[in-house]
């Protein structure tokens, strides 16, 4: 019958979207488990959507010490943007399962080599399978996902102690161009991470709704982030501490922008490189909030560029007031969730901070922060000098929310199984890492 050929035609254009190929070339069980699940995620909240629920937004805006505004009939619009390499499917599908429907525009960068300036192959150039999937709506069907290649131009950079980091704030600065090309204005949002921090649900959808001061025209930009009390995971979702808490991602209104606010009323700071136009904040002019010493009687203090979500001070921290004795979670870190562990010692080996011996090295040698997923994956005592130990009864331990695609039981057996048996044959080759040795 001809319902009989459109359920069939319906299935086969499924069966070759970008995201099922992406399954069926997938080898990893918990990575495929993972994108299946995300295929068949679709809250069904989005940006620029008309409020229904005035109670529940009320309620949720109180979770956070927030007012609701009655004026307001529709959620705010958010901007993402994120430097992208070696990040894993773990931890992007889990990300755009979070946000889905959320963001207006996701704009992602990448980099034709690492921040040591060893060439990498590209994982997302045009017309990829990778960058398909990305644009294939995973994010949410309105979202605007696009891609930005950065060309490292080496000869260009002259303080050699910090070009890596150097580095990483101009690819940063693509991130800004995307959003002001899809039309951020000075009531929207911004958002920088990486792909890996990310902001809880409920979360976000509180920042589009609620009446925050931060989000409020007339800001004068001393102090505009509004910042994430984020929950780590330590490469599987079974692994954390309640020991440690991280302070990203961050979120800023439009307004206070580098080139979306006004720059005649934000008068630009100096920076220490390109002729004090771009880099970190010079001493004096805003490396934090109580920083402006050079410039004496500014009372609407200047723009913030994508680098300075993620290295000048200046905001508040939220959490939820209503879990953990009003100290609940409202952001989480995916940390080192790779598929496999040469991937992660060459993260190592090639990020910010490196490790000169992280290819051979004991894994447990390299970081504590990795000793930490060691330890519980494969139940082992924490060395005496550790921080952080793993949280005893792993997810279920959890007081408050929770990344939603962990919940599914099964992708979380899976990926604790299969870093074990990781862990356990990298130790075979280079060695345990044993305290005092």
């Amino acid at each position: 019958s001809s319902y009989d050929h459109s359920i069939q035609k319906k299935t086969e254009e499924e069966d070759s979207s970008p995201l099922d190929k992406l399954i069926r070339q997938t080898k990893t069980p918990s990575v495929r488990t993972l994108l299946s699940l995300l295929k068949y995620h679709a809250p069904t909240e989005t940006f620029g959507e008309d409020i229904q629920d005035a109670e529940a937004e009320r309620a949720r805006c109180h979770r956070y010490g927030f007012q609701y505004n009655m004026t307001h009939k529709k959620r705010r619009r958010v901007f993402w943007g994120s430097i992208i390499a070696d990040d894993s499917w773990h931890t992007i599908a889990a990300h755009a399962a979070e946000a889905y429907g959320l963001y207006h525009t996701v704009a992602l960068v990448e980099s034709n080599t690492t921040l040591q300036l060893t060439q990498r192959d590209l994982r997302f150039p045009p017309n990829s399978l990778n960058r398909n999937v990305l644009q294939s709506g995973i994010f949410g069907p309105n979202s605007n996902v696009s891609v930005e290649l950065y060309v490292d131009a080496p000869e260009g950079l002259v303080d050699k102690s910090r070009d890596g980091l150097l580095r990483e704030q101009l690819q940063r600065e693509l991130i800004l161009q995307q959003w002001k090309q899809n039309g951020m204005k000075q009531n929207d949002i911004g958002i920088v991470s990486d792909v890996d921090e990310m902001f809880t649900r409920d979360f976000l959808l509180a920042a589009m709704t609620c009446d925050i001061p931060a989000f409020q025209p007339g800001q004068d930009c001393r102090s505009p982030k509004v910042i994430a009390k984020t929950l780590v995971f330590e490469s599987s979702p079974e692994c954390f501490t309640d020991e440690r808490s991280w302070y990203h991602p961050d979120m800023i209104l439009g307004e206070c922008l580098d080139t979306i606010g006004d720059s005649t009323l934000h008068k630009p700071g100096e920076r220490d490189y390109k002729n004090g136009t771009l880099g970190d904040r010079k001493e004096g002019y805003g490396q934090h909030a109580n920083d402006y010493a050079m410039m004496p009687n500014t009372t609407m203090f200047p723009l913030w560029k994508p680098a300075d979500f993620r290295v000048a001070a200046g905001g508040n921290m939220f959490s939820d007031r209503l879990v953990g004795q009003g100290n609940g979670y409202t952001g989480y870190h995916l940390h080192n969730f790779f598929e496999s562990i040469p991937v992660l010692r060459h993260k190592y080996k090639t990020y910010g901070h490196s490790y000169f011996d992280a290819l051979k090295m004991p894994l447990g040698k390299i970081h504590e922060d990795l000793r930490l997923a060691i330890n519980c994956v494969t139940q082992r005592r924490p060395n005496l000098k550790d921080s952080y130990k793993p949280k005893a009864g792993g997810f279920e331990a959890i007081v408050g929310w929770k990344p939603l695609l962990f919940e599914h039981s099964e992708y979380r057996s899976l990926r604790n199984h299969e870093l074990r048996e990781m862990v356990l044959e990298d130790e075979a080759k280079f060695g345990r890492f044993i305290e005092g040795k």
